[in-house]
């Protein structure tokens, strides 16, 4: 459907380059909350990413004043662009709060919760990779929205849950309220991932 010249192409680059980078945070972050003798330079590690991440957000708001011609809706290429930096600001503040609270232990549902996150940022990628296709026969766009989706049900139990036992577990109240702001974090960052992917939902069905 689309013959898109190098300028237009570029705002694909961009969305790939973003989600690679959501990611490699994303990957990160788990790896934050099971190496905590690393936490401060895994924290710092996780900065750098926002930093590039927020990069990637102005030069591609440049490009979108600047294009003449879009390869999709303008708003909905600045409300992707905009909707991913929320899962890296999610993941940096998450990260952040391994120094602030100085966590020692973690809980196990924390790093389950991190898992998904490395699961559905690894699913956003695909959907971008996927995303220049729009326009042709491509299911594999309704797959990866489809994962993103369960990912993130998935999740959303395991928070209800997790806040529930956080409440009857009898711990410090200050350890509560550090755990449940934590756990409350990373359900926001999967619920980003979802955000991105009803995004890309609904570019597939006005061109469909």
């Amino acid at each position: 459907m689309f013959n898109l010249n190098p300028r237009e192409d570029k705002f694909f680059e961009m969305f790939v380059e973003e989600a690679k980078n959501i990611h490699e945070a994303g990957k990160l972050l788990k790896r934050g909350f099971v190496e905590l003798e690393d936490k401060e330079k895994i924290s710092k590690e996780i900065g750098s990413l926002e930093h590039k991440g927020d990069k990637i957000v102005h030069d591609s708001i440049v490009q979108l004043e600047d294009a003449f011609i879009t390869p999709i809706d303008r708003e909905d290429i600045y409300k992707l662009i905009k909707k991913m930096d929320n899962i890296l600001d999610s993941i940096d503040s998450a990260g952040s709060r391994l120094i602030m609270y100085d966590v020692k232990t973690s809980k196990k549902e924390v790093i389950k919760l991190c898992e998904m996150i490395e699961r559905a940022t690894e699913e956003v990628v695909r959907l971008m990779e996927e995303l220049k296709k729009i326009g042709k026969k491509n299911n594999r766009i309704v797959e990866k929205i489809k994962k993103i989706n369960s990912i993130e049900h998935n999740g959303d139990l395991l928070y209800r849950e997790t806040i529930t036992n956080l409440f009857k577990s009898g711990e410090d109240v200050l350890e509560i309220i550090k755990w449940k702001e934590i756990v409350t974090l990373l359900e926001n960052t999967l619920d980003y991932c979802e955000k991105v992917a009803a995004i890309v939902e609904g570019v597939v069905m006005k061109n469909a």
